[in-house]
This record gives C-alpha cells, sequence and structure tokens, in this order.
C-alpha cells in the first residue's frame, strides 16, 4: 500500500528549498480504490470562492491510509528522520494529521508558502490521489515575496520546477517564508475531480 522505502530513500532536493518528491509512495492501485470511495463526496463540502475543500472520509481503504501514514511512528518508524532532512522540526509527540482535499478546477492556487507563523504547520505533505492532473510547481522564493503584489508579475521566471503530478506521488516540503509553491488549473475542466491526501506536521 505505502512504500516506505522509495521515501527513506528519496534524494532531498536543495534548490530553492529543501524539499522531497516521491515517485509511487502509494502504489496506483489504492490510490484508484481510494479515489473511487471518495470522489462521489467531492462537492459535499464545497464552498463559493474556495480553491480548496476538505472531503469528508468515513470507513474504507482511504481511512486506513489515513492511519497508516499518520502512525508511522507507532508502526515501528518515525517521520522524524524525514523532517529533520528537509529542515522542519517539531515538539508535538504526534505531529502527523492526514486528510483529503478537493481542488477547484478554475481557481489556481498561485504561489504561497503557508509558512508556519500563518498555518502552524512545520511542513506539508501532498499526495496525489486522483489520474491526469497537474502536479505542484516549486519557486525560487529569494525575490518573489516582493514580487507577488505586482500585477506585473511574470511567475514564470521564479519557477524552478514542477512535480509530475503522477498518482501516488508525494510533495513534502517546510513551510517557511521560501518555500514558494503553486498549481496551474488550466489544464483541468469542470469534469475533473482534483484530490490531494494532504497531510500536516505540527511544529
Amino acid at each position: 500500500m505505502i512504500n516506505w522505502d522509495n521515501l527513506t530513500n528519496a534524494t532531498v532536493e536543495q534548490w530553492p528549498y529543501k524539499h522531497i518528491v516521491v515517485e509511487n509512495f502509494i502504489d496506483a492501485d489504492v490510490c484508484a480504490q481510494v479515489y473511487d470511495e471518495i470522489a462521489p463526496r467531492f462537492n459535499d463540502m464545497r464552498q463559493p470562492d474556495m480553491g480548496g475543500w476538505p472531503v469528508l472520509s468515513t470507513e474504507g481503504i482511504h481511512s486506513e491510509l489515513c492511519y497508516q501514514l499518520a502512525n508511522w511512528g507507532h508502526l515501528g518508524n518515525d517521520w522524524g528522520p524525514i523532517m529533520k532532512k528537509i529542515g522542519a522540526l517539531n515538539k508535538d509527540p504526534k505531529p502527523i494529521s492526514m486528510g483529503y482535499q478537493a481542488n477547484a478546477h478554475d481557481m489556481n492556487f498561485g504561489p504561497h508558502n503557508d509558512c508556519l507563523d500563518i498555518t502552524g504547520s512545520a511542513a506539508k505533505i501532498l499526495i496525489h490521489i486522483s489520474k491526469g492532473h497537474p502536479g505542484t510547481k516549486v519557486y525560487d522564493g529569494t525575490t518573489l515575496g516582493d514580487d507577488l503584489g505586482s500585477n506585473e508579475t511574470d511567475l514564470a521566471k521564479y519557477e524552478v520546477s514542477e512535480t509530475t503530478g503522477n498518482v501516488g506521488t508525494a510533495f513534502i516540503f517546510p513551510c517557511t517564508d521560501m518555500s514558494y509553491h503553486g498549481t496551474d488549473f488550466s489544464s483541468l475542466t469542470q469534469d475533473d475531480k482534483r484530490i490531494l491526501l494532504a497531510g500536516q506536521w505540527n511544529g
């Protein structure tokens, strides 16, 4: 179900900030089962003018997946060394919380950093559940923060990379004032249901 070795052996990317991209972190067939279970509830919690909203979970493999990810430490391993690699430390003895998130097809997530001071999270874990949808763009935040208020900002010049968006891919990053990331949903239609499994490492 979860390919922990792919996570522990993944390379830590250093630029423009420390982050980890893990292909095939969750098996594709498991993601497909999860999607089939929760996609019918895609719009249940949607609110107007919201780019993302929670997808309520019930019993099923999607619930078991959340449990296994959140309780990795209790299963004989520990998220701590992974988070230490990207500079995200914590003081919480049960630091991981997991939940499913739906995304609106017509509302891009422009560059943002989920800074610890605002979100209370020391790091985020984003896992792609649905297939054929865009990945996450990684931006150089060295000067981007100063330019975001301008309508003339050419975001392309700050873009460093983009995750594949492949099913089961994880993007793990620290929540700092430099960890700018975002998603371009222009390739999606109103029939697309982009679902992520999102985790928070609580500082």
